[in-house]
């Protein structure tokens, strides 16, 4: 969509086309590049890096169920998915809930103000460093991930190198990347 909307698209399309060499973080943006790109032998992929705060430990014993989301909070990211899929669950079981939101954004305003609603706890973090999300991802029993598009997402591999399990959206590089 971005290539067919502006002067900034016509000139992207155009960089892409003259360059000897591109580097992107993903097979998914890889093959969505090879049709704008002179030579698709000349796109390489060198995955991103997860920082090594992000490392494996057991989770402590909890009885409740805990759940992550982490991203900047605007569209293409869909908190309303992911918090009408915990309220369904929410329902259906006895086990107490907790999603934990870290970072912030447009979207979180109608979530945050309608928490007392939900049949599970919500607890908004804010934007938090690095070692603070490692360390609700180590208590957490699950990463949520839902966008309509993703070229790659860190978090996700953040997540995953912690040994959490992640629901992702079928969409761009997450179903390579899980």
């Amino acid at each position: 969509k971005f290539f067919r909307r502006s002067i900034f698209a016509y000139l992207g399309a155009a960089a892409y086309r003259e360059a000897s060499a591109i580097t992107v973080v993903s097979p998914f943006l890889q093959n969505s590049l090879q049709r704008r790109a002179r030579s698709p032998e000349h796109i390489s992929v060198v995955p991103n890096v997860v920082d090594p705060v992000y490392h494996f430990q057991e989770k402590p014993a909890d009885d409740s169920l805990q759940f992550a989301v982490v991203a900047q909070w605007k569209p293409p990211k869909n908190i309303e998915l992911i918090v009408g899929a915990l309220q369904q669950i929410a329902s259906e079981s006895s086990r107490k809930m907790v999603l934990h939101i870290v970072g912030n954004g447009e979207l979180l305003k109608p979530i945050l103000e309608n928490r007392d609603r939900f049949s599970f706890s919500i607890v908004h973090h804010g934007f938090l460093a690095k070692p603070q999300i490692a360390e609700i991802l180590h208590r957490t029993d699950f990463f949520l991930h839902c966008s309509t598009i993703e070229t790659f997402s860190l978090v996700v591999a953040e997540a995953l190198s912690m040994g959490v399990p992640v629901v992702a959206s079928n969409v761009g590089a997450l179903p390579q990347l899980i």
